[in-house]
């Protein structure tokens, strides 16, 4: 199996979390991106090789139907 991309969950709330798992993967080599999907509007500035991965049609329908964007 090659692993190509990480996928990951987040907002402002857990940024220090994630800064520190991502932190851990750089110090170990790991070069790969990392997609954050975001549990909701409160983002944060990610580091570099860091996006965040959204979809506005998907997004956007989630918030009309109130879903949660974890669904």
């Amino acid at each position: 199996m090659k692993i190509d991309k990480i996928i990951s969950l987040a907002n402002s709330k857990v940024r220090l979390m994630f800064l520190a798992m991502e932190r851990s993967l750089r110090t170990t080599g790991c070069d790969l991106p990392i997609l954050v999907i975001p549990y909701d509007d409160h983002l944060f500035k990610l580091p570099e090789g860091s996006s965040w991965w959204e979809i506005p049609e998907i997004t956007n329908w989630l918030r009309v139907e109130k879903s949660h964007p974890m669904m």
